[in-house]
Parts: structure tokens; C-alpha cells; sequence
């Protein structure tokens, strides 16, 4: 049985030179334990604990990245995305823990597109 986060996570997505992109702040509350990563706009169910952030830019997938929540640990796993995910330099070909630094941030890159994921304190 999958749990949901007790802690909110916030995701920092820089803006793109040359483009309309801005650099973009999402909070993600806590209650959550599903949280797709992509190009696109799918159905998520709220009530079941699902959020989407979206993440424009070239070589990011519709439905390109995941990150589930459960036994007190947030993973990634990569989707069949066709430019792949790496958080810390390895390509995730797995579901993989998020790997905090001490500033609570968690670097990943989709494709080209890097973004921070920082864990927030409990509210």
C-alpha cells in the first residue's frame, strides 16, 4: 500500500534563453504520494494522491518521468522517455531514491531540461 508524503516538496523549474518560458516555482503539498513529470497535461486524481508538474522544453516526453512516494521515501523512474532522466549524473533506469544534498535539494535533469526539487519542511 502506497503511503502519501508528509512533507511538501517544491520543484524549481529555470526559465529557457531565447524562449517565453519563465523561471517557475510549483509547491507540491504534503498528502501527496504520485507526482508525474512531463510535456504534457494528463488526468491526475487528486483524491488518489496524483500532481502533475509540468515541464516544457526540448527533449522533455509527454509523460516523460514519475516520482511515487512510499515507506517514507520519495523514488524517480523514468517513463520510456526517449531523451532519458538522470538525477546525480546516472542515467535512472529504475526507480531510484531522490538523493537530498545537505541544502535539501535534489538536482534532475529530463532530457535537456534541468530542474531542482527541494524538500520543504513539514507544515
Amino acid at each position: 500500500m502506497i503511503t502519501t508524503a508528509t512533507t511538501p516538496l517544491q520543484f524549481f523549474i529555470p526559465a529557457i534563453k531565447g524562449t517565453r518560458h519563465v523561471n517557475t516555482t510549483v509547491t507540491i503539498p504534503a498528502g501527496i504520494s504520485r507526482i508525474l513529470l512531463g510535456s504534457d497535461y494528463p488526468d491526475v486524481d487528486a483524491a488518489a494522491g496524483e500532481f502533475h508538474v509540468y515541464v516544457g522544453g526540448e527533449g522533455v516526453c509527454p509523460s516523460h518521468a514519475q516520482l511515487v512516494y512510499d515507506g517514507g521515501v520519495w523514488t524517480i523512474d523514468d517513463q520510456g522517455s526517449t531523451t532519458g532522466t538522470k538525477m546525480a549524473g546516472e542515467v535512472v533506469t529504475r526507480p531510484m531514491p531522490l538523493l537530498f544534498n545537505p541544502e535539501n535539494t535534489c538536482p534532475i535533469r529530463l532530457g535537456r531540461r534541468f530542474i531542482h526539487i527541494k524538500r520543504l519542511a513539514a507544515e
